[in-house]
């Protein structure tokens, strides 16, 4: 988590994106099969769909938020 935050605070995407390749393809999968993303940490969540819009667009960024469900958010 500390090297996703340090990274963020610096601007280093491309780090950003080697470090959510994985998580990438697993969430996207599991939102097409089931329409729900996969949601652990708020922090990293939001920090992950300012790389997904970076990389593939609003549009997706934004379909993976509304996915998750708002309960899931608090904390």
């Amino acid at each position: 988590k500390e090297q996703i935050i340090e990274s963020y605070q610096n601007g280093d995407f491309e780090r950003l994106t080697v470090i959510f390749t994985s998580y990438d393809e697993l969430a996207r999968q599991h939102l097409s099969h089931t329409g729900m993303a996969i949601y652990f940490d708020k922090e990293i969540f939001d920090i992950y769909l300012v790389c997904l819009g970076k990389n593939h667009g609003a549009k997706i960024a934004s379909k993976m938020r509304r996915s998750v469900p708002k309960e899931w958010k608090k904390g």
